[in-house]
């Protein structure tokens, strides 16, 4: 179902809140894509469940909220998804149908695939930060790091009117989120501390490589 608020009161809402807080005891991040029903004040369930990390999907440019996607005050990150309105989707290798061929792909486009993007983005905070707590690092995700102004920082985030009202949340950006989880300042890709070593090797670790297709 669609859900306009927290649907931990219905019976197996509480189970799978339950269940999420015992994932949580166990340093695991449960992250819920809100569904693609297209709904601006509604999430699907069971992202709707309070303790979630629900994640609705942007057009690959971020240039705003894909066109599929359910939306609410409930959604706590927004990442990349793709849509279907010709400003670029995912392209993921997929098995061919032919013999002796290994380069076949699919497009795709959903708040799925924003959600393996985002566990992926938690793998890529923790080799920033090993010692990292789950607090740390789902605080590096849902902070709003565009809001706080700071210089050279390549945070962002969306505004997205759900009918009734206007809401910004965070965009996933990983480069911006492992600065904040390491305590130190983002200018144009280098860290302003005067004891960076370390950091900057970490950082270098963590990078992410695409495959290169138009629109990444």
């Amino acid at each position: 179902g669609s859900y306009t608020a927290a649907c931990d009161t219905d019976y197996v809402g509480s189970l799978f809140k339950t269940a999420f807080s015992n994932l949580r005891n166990q340093g695991v991040l449960p992250i819920v894509a809100t569904g693609n029903g297209g709904t601006r004040n509604a999430i699907s369930f069971p992202a709707c469940v309070s303790n979630t990390l629900s994640v609705s999907a942007a057009k690959l440019n971020y240039s705003g909220l894909a066109s599929y996607v359910n939306f609410s005050a409930q959604t706590k990150l927004i990442a990349l998804g793709g849509d279907v309105d010709g400003s670029g989707r995912y392209a993921l290798p997929v098995l061919c149908p032919t013999a002796n061929n290994f380069d076949c792909w699919q497009e795709v486009a959903g708040t799925s695939p924003a959600t393996a993007l985002t566990s992926g983005g938690v793998a890529a905070l923790y080799s920033v930060k090993p010692n990292a707590t789950l607090a740390e690092v789902e605080s590096a995700l849902v902070t709003d790091i565009a809001a706080l102004g700071l210089s050279g920082s390549s945070a962002m985030h969306l505004s997205v009117n759900d009918g009734t009202q206007t809401l910004t949340r965070p965009a996933l950006r990983l480069t911006a989120s492992g600065y904040r989880s390491l305590g130190i300042s983002e200018s144009n890709g280098a860290a302003s501390s005067t004891n960076n070593t370390n950091n900057d090797t970490a950082i270098a670790q963590a990078q992410i490589c695409l495959f290169s297709k138009p629109g990444y």
